[in-house]
């Protein structure tokens, strides 16, 4: 079951003309922004979107919106919840994913340093999605220890993932740059495959540090959060770069500059929250100019 908090920047809504049902259940999330004049430009997209909708728009968009983001697809890739029956049981079942991504990592930088890409594109691959069911385990149990009052227990949940991501991701970004960078020595029959891998070490490191970003949000550090979702808007910036270098087509361009758009302005709230308001509007202006781009 899909989570039903419904936030984020720019999280597109598939709306079908006709299915006014549907409209009144258009949230950003604004009631979580703390402050007033960031919650009233909410509240007021909010309403453009639910007016489209009831005019059969079909598309919506909320370009702003508050802190709980696990269900936006657009910012940290598909959030399911995962019920906790047993505390134990799905303690080790953690282990075992966090062994898994461990194992795909080592056997990723040994394929990419013998020059097999595409093993380690595949293994890149399983990597990311072992990573992403990781923490989708851990935001469940998270809310299970939170409906228990364990905040220990939860900040040792994220410790133990945060501090081994954030290095992997800055890893995965210099990597991917020196890859993108041996682009032009590389042979033709070997081009797009390297390419591609690039792309995804790129994209692995910015999806970590989004996961790690509102894992810290969660933890209730917003200065670090804000500073992982910044790390993760720029990354996610150079990755819509790269992606237009390689020719992708406008779909495709349109869906990375929306996610980096998004991951800029939660940058901004974070910082909003650490009251740190320079670096709240910097990044604010990051995640406008990156929408207004694709106007």
């Amino acid at each position: 079951m899909s989570r039903s908090l419904i936030g984020g920047l720019l999280c597109v809504w598939s709306l079908t003309a006709g299915a006014e049902t549907s409209c009144p259940q258009i949230s950003c999330n604004c009631e979580s922004i703390p402050d007033k004049a960031w919650s009233n430009e909410c509240r007021k997209e909010e309403q453009q979107l639910k007016k489209s909708c009831a005019d059969g728009a079909g598309v919506g968009v909320c370009r702003v919106s508050g802190i709980n983001v696990g269900s936006v697809e657009l910012l940290l890739g598909k959030m399911d919840d995962q019920p906790i029956a047993d505390e134990k049981s799905t303690i080790e079942r953690g282990q075992l994913l966090s062994w898994a991504v461990r194992e795909a990592n080592t056997l990723a930088k040994s394929l990419q340093d013998k020059g097999d890409w595409l093993g380690a594109l595949s293994q890149r691959k399983r990597e990311a999605k072992g990573r992403h069911q990781l923490y989708q385990l851990a935001a469940s149990l998270s809310d299970y220890y939170d409906a228990r009052a364990d905040d220990k227990r939860r900040e040792a949940l994220y410790k133990s993932l945060v501090d081994r991501d954030i290095e992997d991701a800055k890893k995965s970004a210099a990597e991917a740059e020196s890859l993108w960078q041996s682009l032009a020595d590389t042979p033709e029959d070997q081009l797009a495959v390297k390419r591609a891998l690039a792309q995804k070490l790129l994209r692995n490191a910015s999806d970590s540090q989004a996961l790690s970003a509102d894992a810290e949000r969660r933890n209730n550090d917003t200065e670090l959060s804000a500073e992982l979702w910044r790390l993760s808007a720029e990354y996610s910036s150079k990755l819509l770069q790269w992606k237009r270098e390689g020719g992708s087509s406008d779909k495709v361009l349109a869906f990375y500059r929306q996610r980096a758009a998004a991951r800029w302005y939660q940058a901004g709230l974070m910082a909003l929250m650490d009251d740190d308001e320079e670096a709240a509007q910097l990044a604010r202006k990051q995640s406008e100019a990156l929408w207004l781009a694709g106007k």
